[in-house]
């Protein structure tokens, strides 16, 4: 099992970060979503999830708290 950062339920289905990853749905069919890079090919990183009504948050990190 992965250490859980943040989970999430947005129509009807499971978001949560885990081990620097974003993640959708529940044991068995999980999925891994992509997350985009800056321009100089350095990874985001998904700190947490929220949901609204509309919408999945996901707030992302590039690893250096001053680019956040």
């Amino acid at each position: 099992m992965l250490p859980l950062t943040s989970v999430t339920g947005w129509r009807d289905q499971p978001y949560f970060t885990a081990s620097s990853r974003l993640f959708r749905g529940e044991p068995g069919v999980l999925e891994m979503l992509d997350m985009p890079t800056f321009a100089n090919e350095a990874p985001f990183s998904p700190d947490f999830a929220l949901a609204s009504p509309e919408n999945v948050l996901v707030h992302l990190s590039n690893g250096d708290s001053t680019n956040r």
